[in-house]
């Protein structure tokens, strides 16, 4: 990509947004987990199961922040690297 003139922003931009969305699909699969057990439960032990709506937008962003933490390293290396040398080791 910077071999195509992009700029360090750019870079650090989609190594972010990929790493928070992969973040966020890993989180969604685990909501999607969680509430399929906790119908589950409910329904075998008789009871009545609510949607945690405030803890689902408490895993969002944890997941966001997460994401965020984990590519800004990565993200700074590669915004960083010679293009050059980028393609050499490809």
């Amino acid at each position: 990509i910077k071999a195509l003139g992009a700029t360090k922003k750019n870079v650090m931009t989609q190594f972010l947004v990929e790493a928070i969305i992969i973040s966020l699909l890993g989180g969604l699969v685990g909501i999607i987990l969680g509430v399929l057990m906790g119908f589950g439960v409910s329904a075998i032990m008789g009871g009545s199961f609510h949607m945690p709506w405030l803890w689902i937008g408490v895993a969002f962003l944890t997941c966001s922040a997460v994401g965020l933490f984990s590519g800004l390293y990565p993200a700074m290396k590669a915004a960083n690297q010679d293009p050059i040398e980028a393609l050499r080791h490809e």
